[in-house]
């Protein structure tokens, strides 16, 4: 079983493993002892730690940039709840089941489809009425961060306003956002904190941003990061150079 786990083409690939541990880090802030996961995973000692170096890359020296922490054999990541639901929200939407005939739903357990129809219904409805135009990604990503809203509260890891500050000066953004968490909240019949609502204004504002909309380039760099700016001059300048 061992060498039949171990296999690159086995039933659990190296990319399900890694996807597993991300997911199981950034759901839980608890320490993981190593030699946990190898009998759990069915791998060396010498496989994971090639597959935390692999985690360490894509989590911790790119974006989000979470640090993985380690005493001895032990492992997790740093406690930065918004920076966990960033990681969330990316492995949900590569999950999305673009397929599926059944309606919204993941290929994995971890949230109930009944519930991703249910925001994906009303997060539409409620664009619609504040004429908030989102393409398909923006509208997958804001369903997910919703999820992971709802499924974090129920994990008793909620955002309160001192872990997160409206960046989101548009007042649509924000009465959209309350406006469908004070709906799912009762349909939820789950309080929803303040920092919820900051959170997920902040990202509607930020998906809406180049959406179907005219804005100009002070417009766009007010809401953008500055390295969004260098990176577009860098890629301007090449093609410049390379096509005329």
């Amino acid at each position: 079983f061992h060498s039949l786990f171990s296999e690159k083409d086995s039933l659990q690939t190296r990319e399900d493993r890694i996807r597993s541990l991300i997911r199981r880090f950034a759901k839980s802030g608890d320490f993981w002892e190593l030699c946990d996961l190898e009998e759990e995973f069915y791998v060396s000692r010498t496989t994971l730690e090639s597959d935390l170096k692999e985690i360490k890359s894509r989590i911790t020296d790119h974006q989000p940039f979470l640090k993985m922490e380690r005493k001895g054999t032990l492992i997790r990541f740093e406690e930065d709840e918004i920076k966990r639901r960033n990681i969330l929200i990316h492995l949900y939407c590569e999950n999305w089941d673009y397929d599926s005939r059944e309606g919204v739903m993941l290929r994995e357990d971890g949230i109930e489809s009944d519930v991703l129809e249910q925001i994906r219904l009303m997060v539409k409805d409620i664009l619609k009425k504040y004429k908030i135009a989102l393409d398909d990604f923006g509208l997958i990503y804001m369903t997910m961060a919703i999820a992971v809203c709802y499924v974090r509260i129920l994990e008793d890891k909620p955002l309160y306003l001192k872990d997160v500050e409206y960046s989101c000066e548009d007042l649509c953004p924000k009465a959209a956002v309350r406006e469908l968490l004070d709906g799912l909240s009762e349909a939820w019949e789950l309080s929803v904190e303040e920092g919820e609502a900051a959170w997920l204004s902040n990202i509607l504002d930020q998906l809406s941003i180049l959406n179907f909309h005219r804005k100009s380039i002070e417009e766009v760099q007010a809401k953008t990061h500055p390295a969004c700016s260098q990176a577009l001059g860098t890629v301007l300048l090449e093609i410049r150079e390379h096509c005329g």
